[in-house]
This record gives structure tokens, C-alpha cells and sequence, in this order.
């Protein structure tokens, strides 16, 4: 009753997470696997491929590198998108709240981001990411989800597919298919859903930089977005997002030029205490590249 569909550069890792997924899915189910070694295309494009080699009327769309520990989620979903006709997508990460500033779904905002992932370190420890804790509901109503797992009904994603014609490479998928599907149904982040995650964080380089801007320019009319109507006036909501993504950029491998081009369209030479977190954002990894070189000489 489920198709699962998984864009592959690792056929190890795609064969070991169908093992997981057919131990734990608990529901008859399809893999929809796609190798995307050669060539490779978007992710958006073999998403969209994806969907019509699919069968069910439930698709999820997840990672190879992601191991399923909660047994019969497969169950959980089915009952999930039965009991409520309006529901259009869930994941297990995302945000009520999409700032106009240029970021990804996490706000870094307590009140808004919800999150129950796992990761294990290089040392084979598991930690879980969990915002929002303790949940008072096993269900929390966001409008962006991140793409580690997306579950959508397969009526939903074939009248709103993702958008191979401005998402070219793999960055803002995500961010963009949930916002727009949050337009017409519920879009939800689950908390009963365990995965882990074995690669952690993701690559914030100079393509994301581009998909970024190229994103916010189309949406900036459209933004922000907010699932309580009552905190879209809240200025404060907009600082806090640009503070987090300043110092989470900082040591990202980004060129010059790209830094200036987000620091401009972020707007972020607007507030004066963020001048110090925008002068880190430049020297961060050039102060750090000359001590890293001094400690080498020494030794």
C-alpha cells in the first residue's frame, strides 16, 4: 500500500535500507529505486520519475542512508492519511514558520521547528535530535518538512510535483514541494516515527547558496509563511533566522562573492547587533585557515 522511492548513488547503502524498510514498513509495499550514478540527473527530475513508476496510493520519498527503527510505521501512515482526508504530506522534521529571510526550513526558533531524527557520529554513538519535547501531540501541523523521509498521498504530488524546472541540482526540494503542498492540505511532522540518520548535516556550499537565492527571489511575495496567522507580524521572528543562518554559513565552504550576495538579499546589514556575527561570517574560515597552517609549522 506503499511505494517507496529512493534516488540512489550507493547501491550498498539502497540495498541495505530495502532490507530495513521490508522488516519494518509492515504494510505491503513497492520499491521504486533509482539508480542516479550515471547519468545523474535533479533530484526534483527522478523524484517526478519516481512518482509515475509508482503503484500505491501512498509515497514516500526517503534517503538510502537511513535506517527505519520504529517496526509498522508503514501502518502508522496508512492510518494516518485515512483518518484525516485533509492530511497531504508528513515527514519527521520541519517548521511552522518560513521566514522571508534566505535559509532552509530550520528557524532555530523553539516555538516553530519540530524534529525526531536520529544521528549516529563517527564513533558509531546515536543521538536524537528532538525539538519540541515533550510533544503533546504525536502529530504537530508545520508548513516545511525536510526531505530525510516525505510521505505523500500519490493524488497530492501528481497534481503538485516537484519543481524540475527551477530545482535543477538537490538543494531546496524539500523546502519547496512541502510549502507548496501546505497551500491546499496539512502538512505534519510525526513524532512516533523513529529514523536514524547516518550522515549528518548536509552540504551548505556555494550550489545551495545559488538554489537559495534563486528560490527566495520566486517566493519573496509568497513569504513568510506561518501556520498561526497571529505571528506572521512578529519582526523579531525574521532577526532570529538570519542570526542562526549567519553563524551556521560561517564555516561553510562559500565564496566571497556568494557571502555578499546572501548577506545583500538576506538584508542582514539592516540590524547593527548583527554587524559582529556578519564580520564572522567572512574571516571565520580564512582566521581559521592561517591557524590551522601556523599549528602545522610549529609541529
Amino acid at each position: 500500500m506503499i511505494s517507496v522511492v529512493i534516488c540512489s548513488i550507493n547501491k550498498n547503502l539502497a540495498e541495505q535500507v530495502k532490507s530495513n524498510i521490508d522488516k519494518t514498513i509492515g504494510v505491503p509495499w513497492q520499491a521504486v529505486i533509482i539508480d542516479n550514478t550515471n547519468p545523474s540527473r535533479g533530484l526534483t527530475e527522478v523524484y517526478n520519475h519516481g512518482v509515475t513508476k509508482s503503484k500505491f496510493p501512498v509515497i514516500c520519498f526517503v534517503h538510502e542512508d537511513v535506517t527505519f527503527m520504529t517496526v509498522d510505521w508503514g501502518k502508522m501512515v496508512i492510518d494516518f492519511f485515512h483518518n484525516d482526508p485533509g492530511l497531504g504530506m508528513i515527514g519527521v522534521a520541519g517548521s511552522a514558520y518560513k521566514s522571508n529571510t534566505l535559509s532552509g526550513w530550520m528557524t532555530s526558533i523553539p516555538e516553530f521547528d519540530r524534529c525526531n531524527v536520529l544521528h549516529v557520529d563517527k564513533n558509531g554513538n546515536t543521538s536524537r535530535i528532538y525539538f519540541d519535547q515533550p510533544p503533546e501531540r504525536l502529530l504537530k501541523e508545520v508548513v516545511t518538512l525536510d526531505g530525510i523521509f516525505l510521505c505523500i498521498r500519490k493524488s497530492v504530488i501528481e497534481s503538485i510535483p516537484f519543481d524540475q524546472e527551477l530545482l535543477k541540482g538537490f538543494h531546496l526540494y524539500d523546502l519547496d514541494i512541502s510549502l507548496r503542498v501546505s497551500r491546499k492540505y496539512k502538512i505534519v511532522v510525526c513524532f512516533g516515527i523513529d529514523i536514524i540518520h547516518h550522515t549528518e548535516g548536509g552540504d551548505f556550499g556555494n550550489k545551495w547558496i545559488d538554489a537559495t537565492i534563486m528560490w527566495h527571489k520566486k517566493y519573496s511575495d509568497q513569504l513568510p509563511v506561518c501556520n498561526d496567522a497571529m505571528q506572521l507580524s512578529h519582526r523579531q521572528h525574521e532577526y532570529r533566522v538570519k542570526l542562526f543562518w549567519l553563524k551556521r554559513l560561517k564555516s561553510e565552504k562559500i565564496s566571497f562573492n556568494r557571502r555578499i550576495r546572501w548577506i545583500i538579499r538576506a538584508e542582514a546589514m539592516s540590524h547593527i547587533s548583527l554587524w559582529p556575527h556578519i564580520l564572522a561570517f567572512f574571516v571565520y574560515r580564512p582566521i581559521r585557515f592561517i591557524l590551522k597552517t601556523l599549528k602545522i609549522e610549529r609541529s
